[in-house]
């Protein structure tokens, strides 16, 4: 199942979670909405280091307890999460 990203920082924001890329490996991509309170993001993944940050976003390293696997979480502000901009936003990570 598709974890439920909520918490410190993620309360009002939707988020993009993708594995980091593996040689050989399709990307996947979850698109999860943030503000919903059914979740943390800590149950279910560890947050690391900031990797990057824009106007709409900030991008952060982390890594799924239950599998150890690498991944990278993108917080959307939640004013920016209609549908042109998701679309947009969606094709960058491929």
């Amino acid at each position: 199942s598709v974890p439920v990203l909520s918490g410190p920082g993620l309360r009002e924001s939707s988020a993009v979670i993708m594995p980091t890329s593996r040689p050989g490996s399709e990307p996947v991509e979850f698109w999860v909405e943030g503000s919903r309170r059914d979740g943390t993001v800590e149950e279910f993944y560890t947050l690391s280091s900031e990797l990057g940050r824009g106007a709409t976003s900030i991008v952060y390293r982390c890594e799924e307890k239950q599998t150890q696997k690498p991944y990278a979480v993108k917080v959307l502000k939640k004013t920016v999460s209609d549908l042109p901009l998701e679309r947009k936003l969606r094709s960058e990570g491929e």
